[in-house]
């Protein structure tokens, strides 16, 4: 078996960069995206939510269809939010779907993930 902290790696980013930018802007709220791996870093003055669009995986365009109010990501998340799924990252071959997301007990790849 083998272990990728990709997604774990790229969170911690997201958080560092969000640290940075709360000690160079403290008193500027900050939204890092990352490809899914979000963090905010304080509430906007006029204590309106920032918008997060989340894509529908069905939808090749890109589409939003549902939005996260980030007001709830600082309540709920501690300020940061990771997601993963098979939308943008997969291999088509010979008709199955084979996600980036590998099966602990296989090592292969799981065959359609969770999108």
């Amino acid at each position: 078996m083998e272990l990728d902290f990709g997604g774990i790696g790229k969170k911690y980013a997201v958080d560092c960069v969000a640290k940075l930018c709360s000690e160079y802007a403290a008193t500027t709220s900050v939204v890092v995206n990352f490809g899914g791996d979000i963090h905010v870093t304080r509430l906007r003055h006029n204590k309106q939510p920032w918008h997060v669009g989340i894509e529908s995986p069905e939808d090749d365009d890109k589409n939003t269809t549902h939005t996260i109010n980030t007001n709830n990501i600082l309540k709920i998340f501690s300020g940061g939010l990771a997601t993963s799924g098979d939308v943008r990252r997969y291999l088509l071959k010979g008709g199955t779907r084979y996600s980036h997301i590998l099966n602990p007990e296989t090592g292969y790849p799981i065959e359609n993930a969770t999108r």
